[in-house]
């Protein structure tokens, strides 16, 4: 689970098993590490990031994952992740579908009162770290929380200078129609585009040689 290929600009402590529990990484992300990443550019500015993410922190710089399906836009978030963690920063790991299907209010508050919306809440509002995965093309059109909430969270965590990363595998935040979220994004965040091939091919692969062998199905 470790990486040793980020010389620790502070003390690191080990991430544990439960850290990534707590923080709603998925497990499949928590072997994630810089040397999966495609390419030597994306992954030398992950590392990069890794190594000064204090100070990526402490000025509210994020990043955005784009790229088609499988090409690693996640475990790429999940090393940045993971390295806050191990800085002992407070971090959160949410998806655009677990954002939507919270009670979402206009009120002063981005979610609903109830218990488990308030948890989540702060710790999308104020973790140091946020990871939202998989901002899509369904999120655009979507009313419980599409470009007008994001924007609403986006505006409010840059102006307390903390730090966030969106995967995605969408074009159109730099499409005009959404030019006000855009110039959001574009303050706080810095575009990566990611290309390769799908890696989900091979884990499909994997599987069905564990399941049926080498031979035909």
């Amino acid at each position: 689970m470790e990486d040793t290929n980020v010389s620790a600009e502070v003390a690191r402590r080990k991430v544990t098993e439960a850290d990534l529990r707590r923080v709603n990484l998925g497990r499949a992300f928590w072997g994630a590490r810089s040397d999966m990443i495609q390419s030597t550019s994306v992954q030398n500015l992950v590392l990069r990031y890794r190594k000064n993410v204090v100070q990526m922190l402490s000025t509210g710089s994020g990043l955005i994952f784009s790229g088609q399906p499988g090409v690693g836009k996640t475990s790429a978030a999940a090393c940045c992740l993971k390295e806050a963690i191990s800085a002992g920063r407070a971090v959160y790991f949410i998806t655009h579908p677990e954002l939507r299907d919270l009670r979402f209010e206009k009120k002063d508050s981005l979610f609903g009162n109830g218990q488990d919306g308030i948890t989540v809440r702060k710790k999308v509002e104020t973790a140091q770290l946020l990871v939202l995965d998989g901002i899509n093309e369904p999120f655009f059109t979507d009313n419980a929380f599409g470009p007008l909430q994001l924007e609403e969270l986006l505006v409010r965590r840059y102006s307390e200078k903390l730090a966030t990363i969106i995967t995605t595998r969408s074009a159109t935040f730099k499409d005009k129609k959404h030019a006000e979220l855009f110039d959001v994004v574009s303050q706080c965040m810095v575009p990566v585009p990611i290309t390769g091939k799908n890696m989900r091919d091979d884990d499909r692969e994997a599987l069905k040689r564990r399941v049926v062998g080498d031979g035909d199905v």
